[in-house]
């Protein structure tokens, strides 16, 4: 009735196939979140650098040092 790979049962082999396919999207999805997680630390580490920078008045503003690339 069913197909058989090898000795395998064909739905065996499309239930595997199926959870290899998720753990991969997952491990992609894993490190995209974690390469954006860095970047944002990254982002946030910057601006907190940023110095503020008042004139005589009070008044305030804000100046961010230029960064190397």
């Amino acid at each position: 009735m069913g197909g058989e790979i090898g000795r395998a049962p064909l739905a065996a082999v499309i239930l595997i196939s199926g959870a290899v396919g998720g753990i991969l999207v997952s491990l992609i999805g894993f490190v995209q979140r974690w390469k954006l997680r860095s970047k944002i630390r990254e982002l946030e580490a910057r601006r907190r650098s940023a110095s503020v920078v008042t004139d005589g008045l009070g008044a305030g503003a804000v100046m961010c040092r230029p960064v190397a690339r």
